[in-house]
């Protein structure tokens, strides 16, 4: 088992009270400062991935908890948007013709390390992303070991596929991916229905 995969188990066993870990088809849900989270296990070991999620921010800044006090932005979009991400570096398999169709935000860091992969319109694609702590914890969530990130899927979660191959070894790596999808929801705009 990877040092970074067994450092996360570790970590997610003092927010269950269960005791669920990594191993497939472990679940289980817990409180994380405001948030709400939910965690399903698959694989094992060294293959072993599973997908952390949390509710998408309601228009009362609820959903997951109470994250926020300033007023968010509010963008027009479908929902569910189903915005989808990976770290550029597993973007080989891309196509030719989503070479041609690859979307960015204009930020020159993200855009080199994010693949947009699929989504809403690009400007819709552009407002969400807007928010500097959305491209930062996107970043850093993809440093940690995520390696999808969906926004807004059809049950309006924020869900990030952690892949054990993918983790760095790191004792607080559990804290670390949490507080980056916390800070996500943070920035994250209010979705009015188009």
């Amino acid at each position: 088992m990877s040092d970074g995969w067994l450092a996360f188990e570790q970590g997610l066993q003092r927010f269950y009270r269960g005791g669920a870990g990594t191993n497939s088809g472990e679940k289980g849900r817990f409180q994380w400062g405001n948030h709400a989270f939910n965690w399903v296990a698959r694989g094992a070991f060294d293959d072993g991935w599973g997908w952390l999620s949390v509710p998408y921010p309601s228009a009362a800044g609820v959903g997951g908890g109470g994250y926020r006090s300033p007023p968010r932005v509010e963008v027009a979009a479908p929902r569910p948007m189903g915005l989808s991400l990976r770290p550029a570096k597993e973007s080989s398999f891309i196509s030719a013709t989503d070479l041609a169709e690859d979307r960015r935000v204009g930020v020159p860091e993200f855009d080199r390390n994010v693949y947009i992969q699929s989504g809403p319109d690009e400007p819709t694609v552009q407002a969400v992303l807007a928010d500097a702590r959305v491209q930062r914890a996107t970043l850093s969530l993809f440093s940690l070991g995520c390696a999808v990130l969906v926004i807004d899927d059809s049950e309006g979660l924020i869900k990030a596929r952690l892949e054990a191959r993918e983790m760095p070894a790191n004792d607080n790596i559990a804290d670390a991916i949490l507080d980056a999808l916390a800070t996500l929801v943070s920035g994250l705009p209010q979705i009015i229905p188009a």
